[in-house]
């Protein structure tokens, strides 16, 4: 996670001079690397490497189409967009979704609570239909 927020801080260049910069993206990473603390590693990864794909592919869709332009040459987008600014969007969108729902992937143990499927417990006629089924 702060591999990211320094890549972007890195790339970044000129972009930081804007007015909004800074205290956009002061919320953003407190959101990010709280979200980052409840989350597994290999989730957390998963879902900035999609934010870049999915970043990089909607700048460059819309950059081709003429719905915006980008200075660089080509009319690529800017590093510090596709790599820094769009897997911290994707993060926090998939991250406050996914507390709102409670879902496992971000929420612990003690905030998720989904039914226990084995163990010791009563075993449903349902379950246990399956159970001989199987064997």
């Amino acid at each position: 996670m702060l591999a990211v927020l320094g890549l972007l801080l890195a790339l970044a260049g000129d972009a930081r001079r804007g007015d909004g910069f800074w205290p956009y993206y002061a919320v953003k990473a407190v959101i990010c690397v709280y979200l980052s603390l409840r989350m597994n590693t290999a989730s957390l990864v998963a879902v900035l490497l999609s934010g870049a794909l999915v970043g990089g592919a909607a700048e460059l869709a819309g950059s081709r189409s003429g719905l915006w332009t980008f200075a660089a040459p080509g009319g690529l987008p800017p590093a510090w967009l596709v790599l820094g600014s769009w897997p911290l969007e994707v993060l926090v969108h998939y991250g406050l979704s996914g507390i709102l729902v409670r879902e496992s992937l971000v929420a612990r143990g003690r905030y998720f609570h989904e039914p226990q499927m084995s163990g010791t417990g009563p075993t449903t006629r349902c379950g246990a239909v399956i159970a001989r089924t199987a064997w």
